[in-house]
């Protein structure tokens, strides 16, 4: 069945909660000619052809094997495939007429199809709910964005009749829930692991400060090389060929590009610019941070102003990016070894005496490159009396990579809005001569990880009641199978599962293990099989006779959660 009527099949349409009125879904008596002319020759009570017939077609589509009999018309026609090459061809004009209608018929059967009058709702859950169930049961987030999309034509996520899946979704689903179970259990092995680490921000100063000195010592190394090629351009018996370089030269730097023809100039090299082209290029750029011009002409008034500012003994300041080799932003690196689990980091910081008001907001994120940013703070404290801010954030097994594990905090907009930035800098040039002056400044970070030793499992897992590591004794079958039976029960929102069902739970993990998979990889397998399964994906209201009925307790929290939280009714709900 394709998906679009694998959806009308399972799902409700929000047109019988709103009460309209479709209208009736009927192909016009005119088409019967090009279906008789066109397609009834191979598809009649005696050919059959692809074991499908049009010689009993109704035209009005009024049940589900109808409305799939006229979809395969649509889709053959639509694609050119029937008629055949080598049959006669249909008018195009009628071709299309019959197309555009058959089209607009098939939406009219999809709407009346989906809906069933009150007698049954159920669809699957969208996207956020999904989310939020699987924190629930399970204590860890998931990303989401690779599910099927949630809305159709409109801008509800919750519209039954968008919300169809096809088979082939069922393994993202199971794909997702092994990647879920993997996370939670790995929380639950690590959950007494501690660790904790404060990072003095003066300390980020080393880089920075032996940055400008490197700087600075060029811009002198540079300097005691021009004076050397100047002497020895200075020689009368050099004067002939200086002359000649000098007509050929755009300016002094150039002129210094070719020192290796003047007798007697010194190289670059000696004077420590390592440079393969062995001209004069490492040394002219580094003689700009001296004279105020080129890159020298922001650097080092900048670098100066920097370096100038008080507290600098106790903190460091944020800057603006532009291009100043200073602290755009302040990074850390969690390590490696650090397990994944709930964070926390701790800046104690302070706005600038002049800071503008635009200009105190604190950016954190993680993965400096590509400037993730996760949450933003409006800074009220001062230097002289700080505040600190408690950031949460999480780690997940994916966080694998050294960017994914880099923290950064930095001024709001410095880096990922191009056009605010180049203002600010142009405005503090236009002031001062360099840049922008700081306006946020920060005393210390610190990461530390939640312990969740004591912790109450979560519901899901509270609900399994079993071992997750592999050391723990062999599991009997009827213990494993009320354990899943619980697990089951709360993935389901309360309705339990059938004995048959049960059964190849078990036949699951029993296979698993047999072929050499230890308890917990088998156990998850299980698990991501119950939270892949209708019952867990979609939300039903079914009736034993398909008829009006009052909903139970149990349903009727289970709409109110999901309605106003969009996640499955806790406890006290319950």
């Amino acid at each position: 069945m394709r998906p679009l009527f694998f959806g009308i099949l399972l799902l409700s349409s929000a047109l019988a909660a709103s009460g309209q009125n479709p209208g009736r879904a009927v192909i016009a008596e005119r088409h019967r000619a090009l279906l008789g002319n066109h397609c009834q020759k191979c598809h009649d009570a005696e050919k059959q052809k692809g074991k499908f017939r049009v010689d009993d077609l109704p035209l009005a589509v009024a049940s589900l094997e109808e409305a799939e009999r006229w979809q395969k018309v649509l889709n053959q026609l639509n694609s050119g495939e029937m008629p055949p090459e080598e049959e006669k061809q249909p008018p195009k004009a009628q071709k299309a007429d019959f197309l555009e209608e058959l089209a607009n018929v098939m939406v009219t059967a999809r709407r009346n199809l989906a809906d069933q009058k009150g007698a049954i709702t159920m669809r699957r859950l969208n996207r956020r709910e999904y989310k939020n169930t699987l924190r629930e049961l399970l204590g860890v987030e998931v990303n989401v964005s690779e599910l099927p999309s949630d809305t159709g034509t409109g801008a509800f996520d919750t519209v039954g009749s968008n919300l169809f899946m096809s088979g082939n979704q069922f393994e993202q689903y199971q794909s997702l829930s092994r990647e879920a179970l993997s996370e939670a259990f790995d929380r639950i092995a690590s959950a007494g692991i501690e660790k904790k680490i404060r990072i003095e921000a003066e300390e980020t100063l080393k880089g920075i400060t032996k940055s400008i000195q490197e700087l600075r010592d060029g811009a002198e190394r540079a300097e005691q090389w021009v004076k050397a090629v100047e002497a020895a351009a200075a020689r009368p018996e050099n004067a002939a060929v200086v002359a000649e370089i000098r007509k050929k030269s755009k300016d002094d730097a150039d002129f210094r590009r070719s020192w290796n023809r003047i007798p007697g100039a010194p190289a670059p090299e000696e004077f420590g610019f390592k440079t393969v082209e062995n001209n004069a290029d490492r040394a002219n750029g580094a003689l700009t941070y001296k004279q105020n011009k080129g890159n020298g002409l922001y650097l080092r008034p900048a670098h100066d102003y920097y370096l100038g500012l008080p507290h600098l003994d106790t903190g460091a300041y944020l800057s603006v990016a532009g291009g100043l080799q200073l602290n755009n932003n302040l990074t850390h690196l969690v390590h490696a070894s650090w397990p994944a689990g709930d964070y926390v980091l701790r800046v104690r910081l302070g706005a600038a005496p002049d800071a503008p008001r635009e200009r105190r907001f604190l950016e954190f994120g993680i993965h400096p490159r590509s400037g993730r940013v996760m949450q933003t703070y409006e800074i009220t404290g001062s230097i002289e009396s700080p505040q600190t801010l408690e950031i949460p954030f999480t780690l997940t097994r994916k966080h694998t990579s050294r960017d994914d594990r880099t923290l950064f905090i930095r001024e709001k907009g410095t880096l990922d809005h191009f056009t605010q930035t180049r203002a600010v800098v142009n405005k503090g040039r236009t002031e001062n001569g360099f840049g922008p002056k700081v306006s946020l400044w920060i005393d210390w970070m610190e990461i530390e990880r939640k312990t969740a030793a004591e912790a109450p499992l979560p519901r899901g897992l509270a609900a399994l009641g079993l071992p997750f590591g592999d050391k723990a004794p062999e599991i009997a079958e009827p213990e494993l199978r009320e354990a899943l039976k619980r697990f089951a029960l709360e993935a389901f929102r309360g309705t339990p599962p059938q004995k048959a069902y049960m059964d190849r739970l078990l036949a699951i993990y029993d296979t698993r293990r047999k072929a050499g998979d230890k308890h917990s990889a088998a156990l998850k397998e299980t698990l991501s099989v119950i939270l892949a399964s209708p019952k867990f994906l979609y939300l039903a209201e079914p009736a034993p006779d398909y008829r009006r009925r009052p909903v139970t307790d149990a349903e009727l929290a289970t709409r109110l959660s999901f309605f106003i939280w969009s996640a499955p009714p806790d406890a006290p709900l319950r």
